[in-house]
């Protein structure tokens, strides 16, 4: 029998199909959605289709939007005293990722779900026991998320649905006790038999599930005593393209139990895009370490590709997700691809000779233009134009737009001609220049000569003027010899200023050279650097008939985030030379630090090492980075791009124990994606963000 709800959930059917197909069309191609990666289910996580998935939730999400406003009509209508409500409720247990945590670190979610959101007045308690040999409420923390938080310190808690509540989340997150229980224990959440359904005037049962055993009905969690370290290594440094890449997961110690990897695979080719592996392997993926196993092997094919590509490797960067039971070591593997095709000869452009000459009245000349090989496809050869004569005045050549013009050069011919067409003017500037010089281009490499210098020959005679009187010079004046001058030493440097880290080239000039080498002694003095923030540089010598020396001052890359100053002088100097101007030279050393501040906000002490997520995310061009220490310990915060290189150390040192808040400043770096990792002796956690700019 059709219910009261029926009419609606017809008219909402057909706008869900729609929103799904239109969705999973949109999102193809999407690398956001395709990094998404797919399900720990899976035997083999490359199988799934992320993208087809995440469309799908989103065609969801958007077709339950129209279903809850048609719904809510339905249910006003079905919701009265006296009448049965249109179809029973059935909760069921559902294990969403973790299946092996440990005390140390992980996370377990279970989702509590209704088959269907309770329409206004309906409301059912939901009781479910927690089982396991020797457990207690305090080996674990278990939240309940929702419309509000609740968290529970019973072996036999109940969830309470409303109105329009179809699911609620229980967050499960181990408790170290600091017992060797001798390896792994399980925990079995079951739902209990005394569901109660409160719904005025309707008599629709709450089902549990026919057998109380069913998957649906009990969730068990394996609690691992220690976490393993997990780390990945690449086979073989390169391999030729189309060869198997071979990457090793190993685990120590072996896990207890199952335990699920989450890892990136990714391929940078030519001009960063994806080259050598297929979009199937291009993502993130979840692969299952099995118990008591030390090794896992993952394997990507490669692509033999039809073109020439300079350069690329297939990588892979573990993570370390909140509800994994493991710990991180190396971090990332790569094998770089070697390609099996060589690169393609490119025809070599020049100009048929370097100089030519034309009348003023010739009316037009030719520039011609020899390629070494016939082109392969169609060409356009650029050229820059100078010279001493104006364009449109004097000449003028189709293509040029200011002061560079182009030429074509049709398939499989091997040259070209530039017409120019020349100007017969009245002035009488005499010989003007015409100067053509070949640039780079696509498809063409410029060989020699790649100049060519036309001189236009003016036809117009000066007007004549005649020849002055011959002057008789008076005599010179006779001057005595002036007396010998001492030669005058000067400073200069370069970079000034200087970044952090780099060295400062200090040069010692003098005025004239002299016949034997002299020593010019120097005094470095701190402004605002301490002495440790530069080198020395006691002296430069300048050889023998020179006329300058030159001497090096290193810098420090230290942890402040200030410009400072030195300066470099000229010391006493020996008698044969004197000082000139300038004799010293300020130095300023500029920070390169992107560490805007670090805070440590708070006085509370956190109970546990962690880092969380960036904050805006995606950013530009700063973000926040939070973490806890719970105690006192030498930590390292560092940035890394997608080819693994470390491109700032945000912190490096020795911190007491507290929650932190550091500012990072991406102003210099390109856009894309970044890993940033915090370490200390005992764990490592790393994470993901963008930089939009």
């Amino acid at each position: 029998m059709r219910s009261v709800a029926e009419p609606a959930r017809l008219l909402v059917q057909p706008l869900f199909v729609n929103m799904y197909m239109f969705s999973t069309v949109f999102f193809r191609g999407c690398p956001a959605v395709r990094a998404a990666g797919t399900h720990p289910d899976s035997e083999n996580g490359s199988e799934n289709r992320p993208r087809r998935f995440l469309a799908a939730l989103y065609g969801l999400s958007l077709g339950l939007l129209l279903a809850g406003a048609a719904g809510e009509v339905a249910a006003q209508s079905r919701v009265q005293p006296g009448h049965a409500a249109a179809d029973p409720v059935v909760v069921s247990l559902v294990r969403e990722r973790g299946k092996a945590v440990s005390e140390e670190v992980g996370e377990v979610l279970i989702r509590v779900q209704l088959s269907r959101a309770l329409a206004a007045g309906e409301r059912v308690e939901v009781p479910f026991v927690i089982s396991g040999s020797g457990v207690a409420p305090e080996d674990f923390d278990l939240t309940a998320g929702g419309g509000s938080e609740r968290s529970f310190d019973t072996l036999t808690p109940s969830l309470v649905f409303d109105a329009d509540d179809s699911f609620i989340w229980l967050a499960l997150d181990p408790e170290a006790d600091g017992i060797d229980e001798g390896g792994s224990e399980t925990i079995t959440f079951s739902l209990g038999s005394d569901a109660q359904f409160d719904a005025p005037g309707l008599e629709t049962n709450v089902a549990g599930g026919a057998d109380p055993h069913a998957t649906d009905n009990r969730v068990e969690v394996v609690i691992l005593d220690v976490a393993s370290t997990m780390s990945v290594f690449a086979e073989a440094d390169s391999l030729t393209e189309g060869e198997t890449v071979k990457f090793t997961f190993t685990a120590d110690p072996a896990p207890e139990a199952d335990i699920v990897l989450v890892f990136l695979v990714y391929d940078l080719g030519p001009a960063y895009r994806r080259t050598w592996i297929t979009e199937a392997y291009d993502m993130l993926h979840w692969l299952t370490m099995p118990a008591n196993a030390t090794t896992l092997d993952y394997s990507v094919p490669t692509i033999n590709t039809p073109s020439y590509e300079s350069f690329g490797s297939v990588r892979l960067a573990l993570h370390e997700p909140r509800e994994a039971g493991y710990k991180l070591g190396e971090l990332f593997a790569l094998t770089e691809i070697v390609d099996t095709e060589t690169f393609p000869a490119l025809p070599v452009a020049t100009f048929s000779s370097a100089t030519a000459s034309v009348d003023e009245t010739a009316g037009s000349t030719t520039v011609g233009i020899a390629l070494s090989l016939a082109a392969p496809a169609a060409l356009m050869l650029n050229y820059d134009v100078s010279g001493t004569a104006t364009h449109d005045v004097d000449y003028v050549i189709s293509g040029v737009r200011g002061s560079s013009g182009t030429v074509s050069v049709a398939k499989d011919a091997a040259s070209a001609a530039i017409p120019v067409v020349i100007l017969d003017d009245a002035d009488v500037e005499g010989d003007e220049t015409i100067v053509l010089t070949l640039t780079d281009g696509t498809g063409y490499s410029i060989g020699t000569p790649d100049r060519i210098e036309i001189t236009l020959r003016d036809d117009d005679s000066p007007p004549v003027t005649p020849d002055p009187p011959p002057v008789t010079p008076d005599p010179p004046p006779v001057t005595p010899d002036p007396p010998p001058v001492t030669p005058e030493v000067t400073l200069s440097a370069s970079p000034n200023p200087v970044n952090e880290g780099d060295s400062v080239t200090v040069t010692v000039s003098i005025s004239r050279a002299l016949p034997n080498a002299v020593t010019i002694p120097l005094v470095l003095t701190a402004g605002s650097a301490e002495a440790g923030d530069y080198g020395a540089l006691a002296s430069i010598e300048i050889p023998a008939n020179q006329t300058s020396g030159a001497g090096a001052i290193a810098t420090v890359n230290d942890d402040d985030t200030d410009d400072e100053t030195f300066t470099v002088a000229l010391g006493a100097l020996p008698g044969d030379v004197a000082a000139g101007t300038p004799a010293s030279v300020a130095l300023r050393i500029a920070d390169n630090t992107s560490v805007i501040s670090i805070e440590s906000p708070g006085d509370e002490i956190p109970v546990a090492f962690a880092l969380e997520q960036n904050y805006p995310n995606p950013f530009n061009p700063s973000t926040t980075i939070e973490f806890a220490l719970d105690k006192t310990q030498h930590v390292t915060l560092s940035v890394y791009d997608l080819l693994g290189q470390e491109v700032r150390v945000l912190m490096d040192g020795v911190q007491p124990a507290a929650r932190y808040r550091v500012s990072f400043d991406a102003s210099d770096l390109a856009s894309g994606a970044y890993l940033y990792a915090l370490r200390t002796e005992e764990q490592t956690a790393v994470k993901t963000m963008a930089l939009l700019k």
